[in-house]
């Protein structure tokens, strides 16, 4: 009998100490479900048809990826949990078929995905620019989700042209500034540090018939001068040579072409001379 009693005490303790167990493992369950649904908007608890239809993939592509055996029966009606599969996964299956990426990328790697600057994405996301970490977080911990950068990315393309015309104007507003600033300092270089040349007079005397003549010259003559007075010397020279050519032409020396020729000489002459 005391036995019996005994057991039942036992019973009645481990009924106690089980209960509370078994209630905490129901409701930690039940928000970590309601956790995966906040994230992901699929749990493990959704079949593989049901998430097809929340996700809109395929329950064919659903298969292939995750490569569920084909001998499995009835396996678009089994839950996630139950084929082992992390309802994190399917998200990211979906966004990278989707988007080509997926919530835990960091910005750093959109930026180099989608060619965005740094600064401007940031700007977009209302985050702080001056705040390296960021690159580094994912777009999990930043509250951000796929969807959300694929919106920023068409509204930073649909921005490029006024950007692109902004730093145009900017750039030949600098540039012009720095060729009139540059042009001003240019202009008074002319001002500074002028030594005036002072050139030697040097005086010269020329006897003349009527008397000596004294003059005064630049010492210094420029090499212009030279070459200007040598070539009016060789044109006056050609004019010369050229006028005395007409010359030759026009008041050339009579000459008679018969004593040129010889024929002036009579033979006969020369008979009468030996007949004497």
């Amino acid at each position: 009998m005391r036995k019996i009693y005994l057991f039942i005490i036992l019973a009645l303790l481990a009924f106690c100490f089980v209960m509370p167990l078994s209630a905490q493992s129901d409701e930690s369950e039940d928000i970590t479900i309601d956790r995966q649904i906040e994230l992901y908007g699929i749990s493990e608890n959704n079949t593989i048809k049901q998430v097809s239809e929340i996700v809109d993939i395929s329950i064919d592509d659903l298969k292939k990826y995750f490569k569920i055996d084909p001998r499995i029966k009835n396996s678009e009606n089994r839950t996630l949990k139950s084929l082992q599969i992390d309802p994190e996964r399917v998200i990211i299956f979906k966004d990278d078929t989707q988007y080509g990426f997926n919530h835990n990328y960091t910005l750093l790697d959109i930026c180099n995905k989608l060619d965005i600057p740094k600064k401007k994405l940031l700007e977009y996301m209302d985050l702080g620019i001056q705040d390296q970490s960021n690159y580094t977080k994912r777009l999990h911990e930043l509250g951000k989700t796929p969807a959300d950068i694929i919106k920023i990315n068409e509204q930073f393309l649909e921005d490029i042209p006024e950007f692109g015309a902004i730093l145009t104007i900017l750039g030949m507003l600098v540039v012009f500034a720095a060729l009139f600033v540059t042009s001003i300092i240019i202009s008074q270089l002319a001002h500074f540090n002028i030594k005036k040349k002072t050139v030697p007079i040097v005086q010269s005397s020329i006897q003349t018939p009527i008397g000596e003549i004294t003059t005064t010259k630049p010492q210094e003559v420029s090499s212009a001068s030279y070459i200007a007075v040598i070539t009016a010397i060789h044109k006056r020279r050609q004019e010369l040579e050229e006028e005395a050519k007409v010359l030759l032409t026009w008041k050339r020396a009579a000459v008679s072409m018969w004593q040129a020729s010889g024929k002036t000489q009579f033979p006969n002459a020369q008979f009468r001379h030996l007949k004497k």
